[in-house]
């Protein structure tokens, strides 16, 4: 089933997950504040942060994602001069630091480049030592 499938099949699911966010989320947010405040009153040295945080529950409906479509599809845009590296990467969203990886990519992509430049140096010289022969 593609992604687009899936979400229609799935939409009213997630729309009820919406409706009862508010009913259930008022009761997370509640929840969590309790929580925060018995955590500083136990641990005297969090109780000024516990009276400072603010922490904001949002539920969110769980959906399957088919990561090779979510590559494919930044792939192709990237190629395809619609998106930039950095907007690709950060689609597909495995990543931690967007700029970390494009740093990586580089390094990975000049390494090979090196390689290959050596491996024609390579080719050369045995070209040229077998022709003397």
């Amino acid at each position: 089933m593609s992604g687009v499938a899936f979400d229609y099949v799935f939409m009213s699911t997630h729309l009820n997950v919406e409706n009862l966010n508010e009913t259930v989320g008022e009761f997370m947010q509640r929840r969590v504040n309790f929580l925060v405040s018995a955590l500083g009153t136990i641990n005297t040295s969090l109780e000024a942060t516990s009276e400072t945080i603010d922490v904001d529950v949002q539920m969110q409906p769980y959906r399957l994602e088919n990561i090779a479509d979510k590559i494919d599809t930044a792939i192709k845009a990237k190629n395809g001069e619609i998106w930039s590296q950095e907007r690709a990467i950060t689609f597909v969203g495995n990543v931690d630091s967007v700029m970390d990886e494009i740093k990586q990519i580089k390094e990975e992509q000049a390494e090979k480049q090196q390689e290959e430049i050596s491996k024609q140096e390579q080719l050369s010289k045995f070209s040229s030592t077998n022709k003397g022969e």
